[in-house]
């Protein structure tokens, strides 16, 4: 039994030279719409990432549009004829446009969605990041010693590591029983978080009691805050709209490489509120009843002769109009701790001493110098807000002093 030879089928000449045609037609179009695309990208007729002007066709918008949607068409007809059969020729040359227009489309759609979904990932985890407090301290500042607060500086040192590289933007808020301040956005700082750097970062904020003064007296204000994400199209993002901004079908991105789900912008990420708070008494209780004069010294104090200290004191003199008890507050610049001790004053000249126990420096665990965050005095408890705590009090009066930068001290050498 024979086997059955197989066969093989010849193109016909007319049709071979039909196909040859048609391939030197769709290259001469595709490298004549490859120019136009040059000339364009060559003169920044649509700049990447550009302002939108779609609105307003220009006559290179009408040339673009003509060259991708129209012209296969023409080129089909005038084959068509030149060509025969007609209708048979039209369809596959059109057909041939398609497959190329396709193509392209559908590969760049697959590259942006890729990308898409790497974005999709880095806002998820961005999103699901944590800002960690380290520590935050406060200093009521009378830069010009009138007894009347003109500034307050935050100082907060925060963690990052949980965030994943890129931009962001650190901003505080104040509010009052948790309600917010009119214009309480205080001051934000932009600042890159990067592999190569410490995931601590330590930021000064300053902020202007002035504006808050109708305030003062309906309780402490609160320090809150909070981190923004900075979206910016990088490198990657610019060539997938390279790309994309060419391809005829399945792309959102217009000429001028617009896209909707590719571009820059701020995002909300993770807030803290009520990190720190601050009170200041209101003006008219802000008096020179005690006017600060100098510092004395700061030393260590060894009470009970062993050879090592038990506190650190600072001490400084005050001219006293007001006769009776005070509280003086003040903060160690580190610490979240305050310390506030009892004074009675007489009229005239009095010496001041803070008292800052061991144990307070152990918790800071620094060797000095020990900067003071500034020292407010008051003939009220500081824990005692509002109009209420006022009216209990003749003539109640708050000042507010500069601070106060100690001598070197070794740890080790205060008590344990």
């Amino acid at each position: 039994m024979s086997k059955r030879k197989k066969q093989y089928y010849a193109v016909p000449q007319g049709e071979r030279t039909n196909i040859l045609l048609a391939a030197r037609i769709i290259v001469v179009y595709y490298l004549t719409l490859l120019s136009i695309v040059g000339v364009v990208l060559k003169f920044d007729i649509f700049p990447l990432l550009g302002p939108e002007l779609s609105s307003r066709f220009t006559p290179w918008h009408v040339l673009l549009m003509f060259l991708y949607y129209v012209v296969p068409f023409i080129l089909a007809i005038v084959f068509g004829f030149v060509c025969r059969p007609f209708w048979k020729n039209v369809r596959n040359f059109i057909v041939a446009v398609l497959v190329v227009h396709g193509s392209y489309s559908f590969c760049v759609f697959a590259y942006r969605y890729s990308y898409l979904q790497e974005l999709e990932e880095l806002e998820y985890q961005r999103q699901m990041a944590e800002l960690g407090i380290v520590s935050v301290s406060h200093k009521i500042q009378d830069s010009d010693q009138d007894g009347r607060v003109d500034g307050v500086d935050f100082y907060v040192q925060f963690d990052m590591s949980k965030y994943p590289t890129g931009d962001y933007v650190v901003y505080a808020t104040l509010t009052q029983n948790r309600n917010p301040l009119p214009d309480n956005r205080i001051s934000a700082y932009k600042f890159t978080n990067s592999d190569n750097t410490s995931k601590r970062y330590r930021i000064q904020f300053h902020v202007d009691p002035q504006k808050y003064e109708p305030y003062y007296a309906r309780g402490a204000f609160e320090f809150n805050l909070g981190v923004q994400g900075i979206k910016e199209v990088d490198a990657e993002g610019r060539q997938v709209l390279a790309f994309a901004r060419w391809a005829p079908f399945f792309s959102s991105t217009s000429w001028y490489g617009q896209d909707p789900e590719i571009r820059g912008g701020v995002i909300d990420l993770d807030g803290v509120a009520c990190i720190d708070e601050f009170s200041i008494m209101p003006i008219r209780m802000q008096t020179n009843e005690v006017v600060f004069s100098e510092f004395v010294d700061d030393f260590g104090r060894d009470t009970n002769g062993d050879g090592k200290y038990d506190e650190l004191v600072v001490a400084f003199n005050v001219e006293s109009k007001y006769v009776g008890q005070v509280f003086i507050q003040t903060l160690v610049e580190g610490s979240a701790d305050l310390i506030v001790i009892e004074k009675e004053l007489k009229k005239g000249k009095n010496l001041v001493e803070i008292k800052v126990p061991v144990e307070y420096l152990y918790k800071l665990g620094e060797d000095g110098p020990y900067t003071f965050l500034g020292f407010q005095v008051s003939n009220q408890p500081f824990e005692c807000e509002g109009a209420e705590c006022f009216k209990s009090i003749k003539k109640p009066f708050a000042v507010y002093f500069n601070g106060y930068i100690t001598k070197d001290y070794a740890l080790m050498d205060f008590n344990k």
